[in-house]
C-alpha cells in the first residue's frame, strides 16, 4: 500500500512534504490523504493486529521455497514490473518532440542547484520563448528533474526527459502555445 501511495503521490513523505512548500496543489491533497491514511492506521492498528496480523504466520520465501527459487521469484517480479512499467512509459509518450522541426533551440544551464531554482528559471525563460521553440533544461537535481515536467505538463507543453549521464538529465520542452 505505501508503495502504490508513493507511486500516486509522486515520491515519499518527504517528497510531499517538499512539493506542498512548493506550491503544487495536487500534493497538497496527497498530504492531507497521507495525514488521514497515518492517523486512521494508527487508531486501527490494534484491531488489525488482534483480527489479521498476530493469527497468520510470517511468510519468509527462502523458508517456503529456498534460497535460489526465492531469489527467482524477486528477480522475475521485479522484472514483470520493470517490462510494464517500461511499456507503460511508452505507451504514455505520444507527444514525442520531433528533433529538428521546431523554430529555435535553447539551453538553460541548472546543473548544480536544487529546486525551486531550477523549476523558477525554466519558467522565466518559457515565458520568452515563441511556440514552436524548444528549451532544453540541464538538471543534475532529482527533485528539478521531477518538478520541471510536471509544471511543463501542467502547462501544456510538450516534455521529454533524457538521462545524460548518472544523476544528470536533459529536459527537453517545446512550446506548444
Amino acid at each position: 500500500m505505501f508503495g502504490i501511495g508513493m507511486v500516486i503521490a509522486g515520491g515519499c513523505a518527504s517528497g510531499t512534504l517538499m512539493r506542498v512548500g512548493e506550491g503544487f496543489v495536487m500534493q497538497m491533497l496527497s498530504l492531507i490523504f497521507f495525514i488521514i491514511g497515518s492517523l486512521w492506521g494508527a487508531h486501527d492498528f490494534g484491531w488489525w493486529n488482534n483480527v489479521l496480523i498476530s493469527k497468520t504466520k510470517p511468510v519468509f520465501l527462502p523458508q517456503v521455497f529456498g534460497w535460489p527459487l526465492a531469489l527467482l521469484i524477486q528477480f522475475g517480479l521485479l522484472l514483470v514490473i520493470y517490462i510494464l512499467a517500461d511499456w507503460y512509459g511508452e505507451k504514455r509518450a505520444t507527444n514525442k518532440i520531433a528533433r529538428g522541426t521546431f523554430m529555435a533551440e535553447y539551453r538553460l544551464d541548472c546543473l548544480g542547484e536544487a529546486c525551486p531554482i531550477p523549476l523558477i528559471k525554466t519558467q522565466k525563460k518559457m515565458a520568452t520563448l515563441n511556440v514552436g521553440d524548444v528549451l532544453i533544461v540541464e538538471v543534475d537535481h532529482s527533485c528539478a528533474m521531477k518538478n520541471v515536467p510536471e509544471w511543463a505538463r501542467k502547462e501544456g507543453y510538450n516534455v521529454e526527459i533524457e538521462e545524460i549521464d548518472g544523476g544528470q538529465w536533459d529536459i527537453i520542452i517545446e512550446k506548444t502555445k
